[in-house]
């Protein structure tokens, strides 16, 4: 997969698999993302309740890409 940026699908699917208790590594195979990406993703965008929400995720990944400015 060339592209760099999570999806607003594939957050949910994160969403999904977490839901079902699936591992992080096995979340990364199935979305072909490397592991670490997907521990990222979940470390940076849950709360403090260590809920994800994609919706949310979405929200703060569109904020930081703004300042980024890239």
């Amino acid at each position: 997969m060339s592209q760099q940026h999570l999806t607003i699908k594939e957050r949910g699917l994160i969403a999904q698999y977490l839901d079902e208790k699936m591992q992080q590594s096995k979340i990364a195979k199935i979305l072909g993302r490397n592991r670490s990406v997907i521990s990222r993703e979940i470390k940076r965008n849950s709360d403090k309740d260590r809920r994800y929400y994609p919706q949310r995720a979405q929200k703060r990944y569109e904020k930081r890409r703004k300042r980024c400015r890239r």
